[in-house]
C-alpha cells in the first residue's frame, strides 16, 4: 500500500507522548553475564544516568499461526536504561535489544543521529552480526483542551475511517452510541505498505488526572520483522528514513483539517 505523502511540518502545539525506535538481535549472552561498562563510558557524555531494570521474557513455541506462549518457561534479562540528565532522552540496552525512547521530540534531525550513535556504539563493542526486528513507532495524544477544541465532537477532527460507527455526531439522532457515553474504545490494525509493516493502534482513552475528559490515541508503529538481516548500519538508516517519512503521512491522514491547523503547523524543509 502506498501513503498519500503531504508537506512536511513541525506542530507547535506537538501531541507526540513518545517516540522509540528498537533494533532487535539475536541474543549476546556477553551483555547477560557481565555489565555494560564500556557501552556506558561510551555514552556517559550524553547519558550520565542510569537505571536497571529486571523484565520477564515469554518465550514462544513453533511457528507462525500455530506457535504458542510457554508460560512455565519464563526468562528473566536485564535492561539498562542510559538517560540524559532532563530524562527526555533514553537509551535502552538488553541481550536482544537497543532502543532509543524521547518523551518530547521535535524533529527527526535530533533523534536519528542519537540512535545511530547508540547503533554505532553497540556494534563495536559486540558480536552483533545480524538483526531480527526493526521498529520505529510514534505516540500521539490528542487532547482536546490542550488546543482549544474542548466542546468540538472527535467526528469534527479525526479521519472517519478512525471513528468509524462507534462515536454519533451530537447533531444526528440515529442508532450509534454518543461520544460522551463512550468510556473507552481501542482498535488495531496492521497494514503491508510498501517498505514496512505498520500496526495502527488507536481509540479513546480516559485518564483520572483528566476527570471526565477523553484523549484520542493515535500508535503507530512501523517495522520490520521475522527476518535475518545483516547488521549493517547505513541500510538500517535507510529503513529508519523511510519509517519516518510513513509516520508523517499517517499521522495526517488520521486527521481532519481543523484539527490541523489547531495544531498549528510550521512548515519545515524535507
Amino acid at each position: 500500500m502506498r501513503l498519500k505523502q503531504w508537506d512536511r511540518v513541525r506542530y507547535t502545539k506537538n501531541p507526540l507522548v513518545e517516540v522509540v525506535a528498537q533494533v532487535r538481535f539475536p541474543r549476546v549472552l556477553e551483555i547477560d553475564d557481565q555489565l555494560p561498562s564500556d557501552f556506558q563510558r561510551a555514552l556517559r557524555q550524553d547519558y550520565p544516568l542510569l537505571e536497571v531494570q529486571e523484565e520477564t521474557l515469554a518465550v514462544m513455541i513453533g511457528q507462525g499461526p500455530n506457535k504458542m506462549m510457554a508460560d512455565d518457561l519464563p526468562r528473566r534479562t536485564t535492561v539498562y536504561h542510559f538517560i540524559a540528565p532532563d530524562r527526555v532522552w533514553r537509551i535502552s540496552l538488553a541481550s536482544e535489544f537497543l532502543a532509543l525512547t524521547c518523551t518530547n521530540y521535535e524533529k527527526w534531525e535530533d533523534f536519528r543521529p542519537r540512535m545511530m550513535v547508540g547503533l554505532e556504539t553497540v556494534a563495536k563493542l559486540y558480536p552483533i552480526i545480524y538483526w531480527t526486528r526493526l521498529g520505529l513507532r510514534y505516540r500521539d495524544l490528542i487532547n482536546r483542551e490542550n488546543i482549544g477544541l474542548t466542546n468540538v465532537s472527535w467526528r469534527e477532527l479525526l479521519a472517519p475511517f478512525l471513528l468509524g460507527a462507534t462515536i454519533a455526531d451530537p447533531l444526528i439522532e440515529d442508532d450509534s452510541i454518543p461520544e460522551t457515553d463512550v468510556l473507552a474504545a481501542q482498535s488495531y490494525v496492521s497494514f503491508q505498505l510498501e517498505d514496512c509493516v505498520l500496526g495502527l493502534r488507536h481509540g479513546i482513552v480516559r485518564k483520572e488526572q483528566n476527570g471526565d475528559s477523553s484523549a484520542y490515541q493515535i500508535d503507530a508503529d512501523f517495522y520490520l520483522d521475522n527476518q535475518i538481516a545483516r547488521f549493517d548500519l547505513d541500510a538500517i538508516k535507510r529503513h529508519l528514513d523511510r519509517f519516518h517519512a510513513n509516520a508523517g503521512a499517517v499521522f495526517r491522514g488520521c486527521i481532519q483539517e481543523r484539527l490541523h491547523d489547531a495544531l498549528d503547523p510550521q512548515p519545515i524543509s524535507s
